[in-house]
């Protein structure tokens, strides 16, 4: 997908639409990811808890408050490219 994203940027018009959904399926991405490792490691600590023990799990899944950190900013991001492009739309519509 980020390669894609550097493909469709063109740097005299940077906010397009594309560009703009590329970061925001991003984000989305980045955040499902996040739900996802949060309930793999509630489901391993009940596994736990009934005796079956996955050492291993917690270094795959151990950064999920880290992902859906990062598909904020990148939202966030994302809601500025969405807000460069309508003024950028604008902008071509003035004389």
């Amino acid at each position: 997908m980020t390669a894609k994203l550097f493909e469709k940027t063109n740097l005299d018009n940077p906010f397009t639409e594309v560009v703009s959904r590329l970061i925001r399926r991003i984000s989305y991405t980045a955040f499902e990811i996040g739900i996802l490792s949060v309930i793999t490691e509630n489901y391993a600590e009940r596994l736990g808890k009934k005796g079956l023990f996955l050492p291993d799990i917690s270094e795959f899944v151990s950064s999920s408050t880290g992902f859906i950190f990062l598909a904020g900013i990148i939202y966030v991001i994302a809601q500025i490219f969405k807000r460069g492009v309508e003024l950028q739309t604008e902008n071509d519509w003035t004389i």
